[in-house]
């Protein structure tokens, strides 16, 4: 049973099929997407508490 990165366990090939290239690419825009967001607000707040 091979593991996908987050913890995802694959039991067979079609799990694997299921979870698309395409997929794991809107997946992964998603988290860069809401990462950049926390770094950004985080980076405001920082510039508004250390003025």
């Amino acid at each position: 049973m091979p593991k996908l990165g987050l913890g995802f366990t694959v039991k067979n090939k079609s799990a694997i099929n299921q979870f698309t290239l395409n997929d794991s690419i809107i997946f992964f825009g998603k988290l860069l997407k809401s990462f950049m967001y926390c770094a950004y607000s985080l980076k405001k707040h920082f510039a508004y508490h250390n003025k």
